[in-house]
C-alpha cells in the first residue's frame, strides 16, 4: 500500500508597510501567533462582557438598595413627624398638667393656711359681737387674763376656733367649765352657768355652740392659754366676732 505523506495545512498573515522612502517592508505573522492573538482578544472580550454584566448587576443592586433606603428615609421622616407631633402634644399636656398642679398646690397652700388659721383661738366667744348692744366685755378685776362677757337671752357661747373638747369640769363660781384644746399649743376656756351642749373628746369647728344663754347664765368668763401659760385673750381675739 502506498503511503501518502499528509501535511498539516497552515496559514500566515502578511503585513505590508511602506516606508517614507518608498521601500516596502513585509511582516509575516504565523498562524499560531494569530490564533494566540485571537484567543487573547476573545478572553478580553469575554472579560469585558462579564465586567459589563457584573457592573450592570451591581448598578441594579445599588439602585434597589437606594430605592429601599429612600423608602426607609421616607418612613423615618414620617415617623419623626409623628413623634414631633406627639412631642408637641405631650408638651402641651405637660404644660397644662404643670399649670393644674401649680394651681392645686396654691389652692392646697391656701387651704392649709386657712386650716391652720381656723385652729387659732381668734374668734369671739359669743354669737354676738362686743360692739353689739346685746353683748358687753370687761376684764376681771382679779385676773387680767380673764374676760367677763355679758350677753342677752338668745345668744350662745361658741368655740373661737377648731379643736377638741379636752375636759368638762365643775366650777364653784360659774357652775361649768369647758377646756377646749386647739391642738396647736392654744387652749380656750369657757365658764358658764348653762348646761354644756358638747361632750369630752368631740372635735368641733369654729363657732360651734357650747352653751345657750338663758336668764340664769347671762355672764360668761373666758380665758386663753398658750403653752400652759395664760395670756390676755384680747391679744389674739378678733373683736368683731
Amino acid at each position: 500500500m502506498e503511503q501518502k505523506n499528509k501535511r498539516k495545512s497552515s496559514f500566515a498573515m502578511m503585513l505590508v508597510r511602506e516606508k517614507a522612502d518608498g521601500t516596502i517592508r513585509q511582516h509575516h505573522i504565523s498562524s499560531l501567533a494569530l490564533e494566540l492573538t485571537m484567543f487573547v482578544l476573545f478572553l478580553i472580550a469575554v472579560a469585558a462582557v462579564c465586567e459589563i454584566v457584573y457592573q450592570s448587576i451591581l448598578i441594579r443592586d445599588l439602585r434597589e438598595e437606594a430605592a429601599n433606603d429612600q423608602i426607609s428615609i421616607e418612613e423615618l421622616t414620617e415617623g419623626n413627624t409623628i413623634l414631633a407631633e406627639e412631642k408637641d402634644d405631650l408638651s402641651d399636656k405637660v404644660e397644662v398638667l404643670s399649670e393644674t398642679v401649680a394651681k392645686l398646690a396654691a389652692e392646697e397652700e391656701v387651704r392649709q393656711e386657712e386650716l391652720i388659721e381656723s385652729y387659732l383661738p381668734k374668734g369671739f366667744p359669743l354669737s354676738g359681737s362686743s360692739g353689739s348692744g346685746s353683748v358687753s366685755m370687761t376684764v376681771s378685776e382679779e385676773n387680767s387674763h380673764t374676760l367677763i362677757l355679758k350677753a342677752s337671752v338668745g345668744n350662745a357661747v361658741v368655740t373661737v376656733g377648731t379643736g377638741v373638747v379636752e375636759a368638762i369640769e365643775k366650777d364653784e363660781e360659774y357652775g361649768n367649765k369647758i377646756i377646749f384644746d386647739h391642738q396647736n399649743g392654744y387652749r380656750s376656756i369657757y365658764y358658764s352657768q348653762g348646761t354644756p351642749l358638747v361632750k369630752e373628746g368631740e372635735t368641733l369647728g369654729k363657732r360651734y355652740i357650747l352653751f345657750l344663754i338663758g336668764e340664769d347664765n347671762l355672764e360668761l368668763a373666758y380665758q386663753v392659754m398658750k403653752e400652759e401659760e395664760y395670756i390676755d385673750p384680747r391679744d389674739i381675739m378678733e373683736i368683731s366676732g
